[in-house]
């Protein structure tokens, strides 16, 4: 089937469009997914995704090259879920061990009822402890928290938060 043809079934909103679409350079599309991700089930997906977004941008467009149209599509999308794959949090190789720093404990100069209604002076009068991760000694840090920010009391034992809050004027 032409690609003229193709892109007519889409304007006539056809769902053997998406078929055709499939047939004549699934396997190109799929080829060029893979070469990005790496990963073949991801790889379909994003040619998935790269039909769906055919779909609803065919009609108003209408490519003139109908495969440079599909591709650029398919890179879009399997560039997108690369990225989402290497995000920090997602990453495999990615644990606590590689973090930089990491809050150990902190301590309020309020008492606890203060910081968990109201909180005022939390801002200026935090002091967090923090350690390198790749250095055994500990040292003192001062953090000294000068715009509204948002904090978290966990409970530790269940790795959950009991309350969260808001500071938004750190002025007083």
């Amino acid at each position: 089937m032409e690609d003229s043809e193709m892109i007519e079934l889409y304007w006539k909103r056809d769902d053997r469009a998406i078929a055709q679409t499939d047939a004549v350079y699934g396997t190109r599309l799929q080829r060029l997914s893979e070469r990005i991700l790496n990963n073949r089930e991801d790889a379909q997906e994003c040619v998935n995704d790269t039909y769906l977004n055919t779909w609803n941008r065919i009609p108003p467009e209408r490519p003139n090259y109908f495969f440079a149209f599909l591709a650029k599509i398919c890179r879009y999308v399997s560039l997108g879920k690369l990225d989402w794959n290497r995000a920090a949090k997602r990453n495999k190789e990615q644990s606590d061990d590689n973090r930089l720093i990491f809050v150990r404990r902190y301590f309020h100069m309020d008492s606890v009822s203060q910081v968990l209604f109201g909180c005022t002076k939390a801002a200026a009068a935090t002091v967090v402890e923090a350690a390198e991760r790749a250095e055994c000694e500990e040292e003192m840090k001062e953090v000294y928290l000068d715009r509204p920010f948002v904090y978290m009391l966990i409970d530790c034992e269940n790795n959950l938060p009991f309350f969260i809050g808001t500071m938004m004027d750190v002025s007083e």
